[in-house]
């Protein structure tokens, strides 16, 4: 990680924009992370999960593409947590 990071236990299956900016990054093997950079150059990546990469897109789909402008409180991505959880068992 570089900088400064936080966590959020999601209330339910899609992640939202936390702030309004426009969509730079998206992982699309993956489709676990946005990356978004604001109007005043801050650059931001909401990530869902830990080694979510490893799941190869399976329980993703992104709600955006790169270059959208988007406003706060947009979707932006839906996850399965029950693809999550399976992805972690033995």
């Amino acid at each position: 990680m570089v900088g400064q990071g936080l966590a959020i236990k999601p209330a339910n299956e899609t992640v939202c924009a936390p702030v309004s900016g426009k969509i730079t990054v998206l992982m699309e093997d993956s489709k676990h992370a946005v990356g978004m950079t604001l109007s005043n150059g801050v650059e931001i990546l909401i990530h869902v999960g830990i080694d979510t990469v490893s799941m190869g897109g399976e329980g993703f789909s992104y709600l955006c593409k790169v270059g959208d402008v988007v406003k706060a409180g947009t979707p932006l991505l839906k996850f399965s947590r029950v693809a999550i959880k399976k992805s972690r068992s033995p």
